[in-house]
């Protein structure tokens, strides 16, 4: 992987429907400069605001669940993580993402294969600035809801994952990447979102997975997946959440260089774990957070 920043070379648009909301989102990703990082636009906003990719504008709402959301202000994006899983995953460090809803259009076939054949169909460039790393400080745990993970200082990225599920066709998988771009591109991305049959009519009750198919998310049942063609993996499950915590490590704000292990998490410890790291890198570095926009304290 290049030491210098990136972005990409052109323009590009993206359309689809957001897994939660079930609104249609019209996507611009527009090339940005050397250390600007990853920005949302809410375009259908009045004056257009603007929600950095930041530990400090991470969130992980109960009432709203099973997502990832930034908030600035009064903006919100929704369920970021398989979008940004993606942008992270090819090595963009700077862009601008301007969408007209609050949750970005989902890929129809549930990965986030699409996205990456739109950045590399695009193409990417060089800027003239060295990559700025998050790296981990020294060895940080947080235990969260049953939840457990560790960041190890490491000399790459690489993401190991353990999920234990109680349906017999999932079980327990584990896996370990690391993730360069290439394997991020044949080994993650394709990956796909997956639902419990037997949670699909609580979550609709819950307003949740309103975009939701049978073609953009694999469905499990107790014997089987409910998806032509069957799996694309026999570990798809655990390689989706990989998927997930890549994009959730995201908000980070920049590409990280260590050891991740997870154990059973979610998008609520991910953002918890986050903002942990963010912490542990203010106290050992003196790196500070700018203020809020609110007056408000940070998360910590």
């Amino acid at each position: 992987m290049t030491d210098r920043q990136t972005t990409l070379a052109g323009e590009a648009a993206y359309e689809g429907v957001g897994l939660h909301t079930g609104e249609t989102c019209h996507i611009r990703f527009r090339p940005a400069a050397a250390g600007s990082g990853i920005v949302f636009v809410r375009t259908d906003l009045p004056g257009k605001p603007e929600i950095k990719v930041a530990p400090q504008n991470a969130v992980y709402d109960t009432a709203q669940g099973r997502r990832t959301i930034l908030r600035a202000a009064d903006a919100e994006v929704h369920t970021v993580e398989h979008l940004l899983a993606a942008v992270t995953g090819v090595g963009i460090d700077n862009l601008r993402i301007e969408l007209d809803a609050r949750e970005p259009g989902e890929p129809a076939d549930g990965s986030a294969v699409p996205f990456v054949r739109l950045f590399r169909d695009t193409g990417m460039k060089e800027l003239d600035a060295e990559r700025e790393y998050f790296e981990i400080p020294h060895p940080v745990r947080l235990q969260h809801n049953g939840a457990e993970l560790v960041a190890l200082p490491h000399d790459g990225l690489r993401l190991s994952f353990t999920i234990q599920y109680d349906n017999p066709v999932i079980g327990t998988q584990h896996a370990v990447y690391d993730l360069v771009p290439g394997v991020f591109a044949d080994e993650i991305a394709p990956a796909r979102t997956f639902v419990l049959r037997r949670d699909v009519e609580m979550l609709r009750e819950a307003g949740l997975i309103r975009g939701g198919t049978i073609d953009n998310a694999v469905v499990v049942n107790e014997d089987g997946v409910a998806n032509e063609g069957g799996l694309r993996f026999p570990d798809e499950f655990v390689r989706h959440k990989i998927l997930d915590l890549l994009g959730d490590l995201s908000l980070l704000g920049r590409p990280l260089k260590g050891h991740v292990m997870a154990w059973r998490s979610g998008h609520a410890s991910h953002v918890e774990f986050v903002k942990t790291l963010a912490e542990a890198e203010r106290r050992a570095t003196g790196f500070d957070l700018p203020p809020r926009p609110d007056g408000k304290e940070h998360f910590w």
